[in-house]
Parts: C-alpha cells; structure tokens; sequence
C-alpha cells in the first residue's frame, strides 16, 4: 500500500517541520537579547528567571503533549484533523516570536518585563507544539510504505540541514540589525515554511486508506488511549532507545562550547566552524543512510549507529593525550563524524514510529497518530531534560575550566555508555519494515497482538 504524495508535496512537508528548529534557534538569541553578558547590554529580566519560565515552559510542553494529540486525533473539520491546528499555532507561534523582542520597558529588568516575557516564552512554547505535533502525525498518515515514508523522513531532513545554514545568520543578523528586527525576520520565515505542509497537504485526498480502518478512526477516551499506547511494549522499546540516544544528542550539545573555550582554547564565535563541521556530517550522513535502509531493516540502521557512537564517544576520551595543536581538528573531526552517523538513527526514528502505529491502528482499527506521537514526546521530553542535571553534576563535581577540565571531559565516556543503554535496548524492537515480524519474534508479541485484535472487536456493534 502506497501515499500518493508527489515530490512537490514531500519537499513542502518537510519545510514545514523546520518552522519549529528556526524558533527553537531563535531561544538563545532571546536569552542573549533580554540577559546580555554584562557590558554587552542592558538586562530586561532576572537570569534566575529566564531560566525558571524556561524550564516550567518545557515542562508545559511535555505534559501538554499527549493532550494536543488526542485532542488532534479528535478532531472533525472540512480541512481535516491536522491542517487547521498547524495553521493556528504556526500564526501564533510566529506573532508571539515576532513580539518577544519588543518588551515594555526598555532601560533595564522591570516587573512588567517579566510579565510581558514569561506570557510571550510560554505562548510561543504551546503554540510551537499546537503547530508541530499534528504536522508529525501526518507523516504515518500520508504514506504506508516504508520505503516512502524514508524519503519523506530524508527530504525533511535535508531541509535540516539548510534550515541549520540559515539559523547560523542569526547571531550576525542580531548584531547587524538588533533584537526586534532578528526576530521579526525569522519569525516571518517560520511562519512561512510551517505553511507547506497547509498549501500541500489536503487531508481529504492524501491521507492513506487503510484496510479495515476508517479514515478517522474509532474514536477513544484519553485515558484509555493511553493506556493502550503504555501497554504497547513495542512503543516503550523504541520511544527508550530513541530518547537514551537523544539525550546523548542533547547533553553533547551542551557542552559544546566549554569544549571550544576552555579545552580547546577558542572564542565563542568558532562555534560557528563547529556548526558547519556540524552540519556537513548530517549533510553527507542523509542520503547514505536512505540508501541503507533499502537494503537492511530500519532496525539494523538504528541499532548500528548508536553502536558506532558509542565506540566514537569512547574514543574521545583519550582527548586529554592529545596533542594541544591538535585538539581542536581533533573536535571538528569528532562533530563531523558523530554528525554523520547521528543522522542515520535521525532518518529511520519517525518511520520506525510510524510502522508501531500503523501496527497498532491495523489490528486495533483505532487511529491515534497524534496521541502516540504525543505520548512520545512526554517520555522524550522527561527522559531529555535530565541533561540539565547530568552537566550541572558533572560540572559541580570535577569542574568546567580550563584549569579544572574533567567535568567537561567527563562528557564523552557518559555520552558513551547512553549510546550503549539505547543499543541495548532497540535489540529488542520487534518490527521488519513491512509492518510484520522479525524471525523469532512474532510469538513473543502475540499477547500484544491479541489485545489490540480484542479492542476492535470490543468496539464492534453487535450481530
């Protein structure tokens, strides 16, 4: 069973998606923008609370997840369950990122600051997952062939790639033309690109029949939805394995730029030659591993890239015998290759969930793509923070100095033994990529299937 998406379609899909990473860049400016370093200009608001409405605004948006998607799931409009909620919250994401760089009070932190920040950081968080969430759970709507929902997962993913070209202007741009018109710019291009899934996406047209499924689905409560996704051990693996591996993801991230100042020895603005080292690995890692996966099971494409991560953190740790001349090439190659590889678990982690829900929705007759997608991002969001506590210790504990460097090297081995947890984990995942078994596996899950089998005939009228 095949989409009907045209190449058009999947280029305009994927652009929509990077609507989010343009506004997610745009958070570090809007930290710099109302907490200068000091001498570099006036502070709006308090650090302490910046950070605070932050973290609660990541905490609204993972509890917020499965809400959006089941509310998403049921939804019933001429325009169809996903398109009208993309369309929202991309228009309020975009204002709400355009208005936060024009506080009340201009000369220094004021209540009315704070106020005016926090209403604004928050708004654009929701807003961003109104826009986001329905927009992913498209993807397994719009295509049941695996091969195909690879491609839409690659094209995306390319955009990526740009998209991470372009966030890179944002510091100059800040610096060129100030706060207000920086946002203004990139929140018009969000705006913009969350549009093409809108102008290419006619939910009535493009959205897969399946066999034995109405295109809206038997429609659920909350609560038993999910409880149904928890039960489903096939979901629990992944979202794990996949979470684990991002976390390493995230927590490397982090650490970045204490690597270039205080361990290599740069200033701030070589993170912008980190970033292109960067982006060219996931450039060069996109298209070799769409080949890949026409020849191996996802599965195996994911569960090798974690397992080469793992040797390449490990390696890293010998970082301290390197030579001094040579520990920023050393880094550069490391962004390179991680970034590679990094991008091979990036291109099958929204097919694979894909093939779980399409699992699911085969033998449950139940359509709750928005919901699972929801109920991942809680698990993932929750998993992810703990980056914030696995740095802070680390840098609490051994230090984050040039003279006291061991918590920033530190680092590599935990970032090691993450990619080796989500390794040993994905072993377990179940799915081939025609939405059957693996050998060896099927009896295994067979309570599984039978559960989801006795939901459909539960919800049968009777005889």
């Amino acid at each position: 069973m095949k989409g009907n998406l045209r190449n058009w379609q999947i280029v305009l899909y994927g652009l929509g998606g990077e609507a989010y990473m343009i506004v997610f860049a745009l958070t570090t400016w809007i930290m710099y923008g109302y907490c200068p370093p000091e001498g570099k200009g006036v502070a709006l608001v308090p650090l302490a609370t910046f950070s605070a409405v932050t973290t609660l605004a990541r905490v609204l948006e993972a509890v917020l997840n499965p809400v959006v998607g089941f509310i998403s799931d049921n939804t019933r409009t001429r325009w169809g369950r996903r398109i009208p909620y993309i369309f929202v919250g991309a228009l309020v994401m975009a204002l709400s990122a355009v208005m936060i760089s024009r506080p009340p009070v201009e000369t220094g932190i004021d209540r009315l600051n704070v106020i005016y920040f926090s209403a604004l950081y928050i708004i654009m968080t929701v807003s961003s997952l109104v826009m986001f969430q329905p927009m992913l759970a498209l993807g397994p709507e719009i295509t049941a062939d695996s091969d195909e929902r690879v491609k839409v997962t690659s094209v995306a993913l390319f955009m990526g790639v740009v998209t991470g070209l372009v966030n890179l202007t944002q510091g100059p741009i800040f610096e060129k033309f100030g706060f207000a018109s920086m946002t203004l710019i990139f929140g018009v291009l969000a705006f913009i690109l969350a549009m093409g899934p809108v102008v290419s996406i006619n939910e009535k047209r493009d959205v897969i029949k399946r066999d034995n499924v109405e295109i809206n689905g038997t429609k659920i409560s909350f609560l038993k939805g999910i409880k149904s996704i928890l039960g489903n051990k096939i979901f629990i693996l992944f979202t794990l394995a996949n979470s684990v591996q991002m976390l390493s993801f995230i927590t490397i991230t982090a650490v970045a730029p204490y690597l270039l100042t205080e361990i290599a020895g740069k200033r701030p603005a070589d993170a912008a030659v980190l970033g292109f080292f960067s982006i060219t690995g996931m450039f060069f890692g996109i298209p070799l591993a769409n080949l890949l996966t026409k020849k191996v099971c996802k599965k195996k494409v994911f569960a090798w890239s974690v397992l080469v991560n793992t040797a390449v953190f490990g390696l890293m740790t010998l970082l301290p015998l390197v030579p001094e001349v040579l520990v920023f090439p050393v880094i550069l190659g490391f962004a390179f290759i991680f970034s590679f590889f990094f991008m091979f678990t990036n291109t099958v982690k929204n097919p694979m969930l894909a093939d779980i829900i399409l699992f699911d929705s085969q033998l449950s007759g139940e359509r709750k793509e928005a919901l699972y997608i929801g109920t991942h991002g809680l698990i993932f969001r929750t998993i992810d923070s703990t980056n914030i506590a696995i740095t802070g210790a680390l840098f609490s504990w051994f230090g984050y100095s040039a003279d006291k460097p061991l918590g920033i090297l530190l680092v590599f081995p935990v970032c090691a033994v993450l990619n080796l947890i989500s390794y040993l984990i994905i072993r377990g995942y179940p799915l081939d990529d025609r939405g059957g078994f693996l050998a060896g596996y099927e009896a295994k899950y067979n309570r599984l299937a039978e559960r989801l089998r006795r939901s459909r005939r539960a919800e049968a009228p009777p005889a």
